[in-house]
């Protein structure tokens, strides 16, 4: 698809999407030259539709680089509608000053157009097309400026790991703009469930949002074939109040094991996800995960909004003995977080990480302890296929680094789209080895041993 068409099908439904009283977390990095040119070199703009609660705000403004974030609590639509559309344009306007790429050749990308997605919002990704030029920025003077700061940080790598941006000073860097909006309509968890061929879905609107705009869609497996497919949306009841659109709804079928509901707004899809009778599971890890955590909303917390890493590392073990593997977590500190095997023999270890901060050490310390179990390995004869894998809950686009040093350090990056695909076949019965063998990277070069 074409930059252009990127940017406009974003900008069309965001003006949908964004209503009045969203909150903005806006976070950027701008950097002057050997000319004393100020240039945009950073900007990271999430919008959602309730108050951000924890206070991040911080400022800097020191001689050769100015960075912060910005939060923004209860604001205008239309005001911030206008700030995504200058940010597309490589623009920002900081205390009445407006900020520009160095480069207005800008092109455009956008996790919208990845066709599996689950949970789903807004997203476009503004770089500039050119390379970077010689702008003679002096990171060492940058560095120590920003150790000496009010809020220190240690050098731009610490900066941009926090602010989770790109890093200015790596090669082949590009300055960037990427713009995220949450949707103002999804499903309660807690309160959706299938039981007894029964379907019960609740669903939760942003106060502002004509619910008539709402698509909601369901599939019935294995259902009564084609009738399991139909448009419910105009059947949802809805308790509107001055804090949120509540919606109900309640469908009877005939042999629903499981039921794909699908969400949508202004012709962009907000949530897919597959509701499951526990009772009537095809996979009975699942069924036994689930008679404890029925809808394994703890495990999908821990995972996906949690910053306890322990927490994170055991759900990650929940999710792998669900799929068929065998995990064990691992209590000595110098060990992997986890040690995994498959029915066939494969032997994985898996680091995992919260933060884009934490990536580059995490890489480093599976690639050694990767290299020390190999070794133990092929002194003892073992004839096992070793894999390494660092699994990441942040989204792909946010991870800065290169594919081919991945391929280079023989490791497989797995990010909070694979989590949400994992869940996703959950359903069904899996085989592990098969679900190991369908990951992107060319197994022959990954695997040691």
């Amino acid at each position: 698809m074409n930059d252009p068409i990127i940017a406009q099908s974003f900008f069309s439904a965001a003006t949908a999407w964004i209503c009045k009283g969203y909150a903005a977390s806006i976070r950027y990095v701008i950097l002057k030259d050997s000319s004393d040119r100020w240039w945009l070199s950073e900007l990271a703009i999430v919008l959602v539709p309730i108050a951000v609660r924890e206070d991040f705000n911080f400022s800097l403004n020191l001689e050769h680089i100015k960075a912060g974030q910005i939060q923004l609590n209860s604001q205008n639509q239309f005001e911030l509608f206008k700030i995504c559309q200058a940010a597309a344009l490589g623009r920002f306007i900081l205390d009445e000053e407006t900020y520009f790429f160095y480069s207005q050749n800008i092109s455009y990308q956008s996790d919208m157009r990845t066709t599996d997605r689950w949970n789903c919002d807004l997203h476009l990704l503004a770089v500039t097309a050119d390379g970077s030029p010689s702008l003679n920025i002096d990171f060492s003077r940058i560095n120590n400026q920003l150790r000496l700061a009010s809020v220190p940080f240690d050098g731009i790598s610490d900066l941009c790991g926090w602010l989770a941006v790109g890093n200015p000073n790596t090669a082949e860097y590009r300055p960037s703009a990427v713009i995220r909006v949450s949707p103002p309509v999804d499903w309660v968890e807690k309160d959706s469930h299938v039981s007894n061929n029964s379907l019960q879905l609740k669903v939760v609107a942003h106060p502002s949002l004509d619910v008539k705009n709402i698509g909601v869609a369901i599939r019935v497996v294995p259902g009564r074939g084609i009738a399991g497919r139909m448009q419910v949306g105009n059947m949802i009841k809805w308790d509107r109040s001055p804090d949120a659109h509540l919606g109900t709804l309640q469908l009877s079928f005939e042999n629903a094991v499981s039921v794909l509901i699908m969400i949508s707004l202004a012709h962009e899809t907000v949530r897919r996800h597959w509701l499951l009778d526990a009772s009537k599971a095809q996979n009975v890890r699942l069924a036994a995960t689930k008679t404890y955590d029925a809808e394994l909303s703890q495990v999908r917390r821990a995972i996906f909004d949690s910053n306890d890493s322990r927490r994170f590392e055991l759900a990650i073990a929940s999710l792998l003995y669900m799929l068929g593997f065998s995990p064990a977590p691992q209590i000595e500190t110098e060990a992997p977080d986890l040690i995994v095997s498959t029915p066939a023999g494969r032997l994985i270890i898996v680091e995992c990480t919260l933060r884009i901060a934490d990536f580059r050490s995490k890489l480093g310390k599976l690639v050694d302890r990767r290299n020390t179990l190999q070794s133990v390995l092929k002194s003892g004869e073992h004839n096992v296929g070793l894999y390494a894998v660092l699994i990441c809950a942040l989204p792909r686009s946010q991870i800065v680094f290169s594919e081919s040093e991945l391929r280079d350090y023989k490791i497989i990056l797995l990010a909070k789209e694979n989590l949400e695909e994992a869940f996703a076949r959950l359903p069904f019965a899996v085989d592990a080895d098969a679900l190991f063998s369908e990951l992107n990277l060319n197994e022959d070069e990954i695997a040691d041993g």
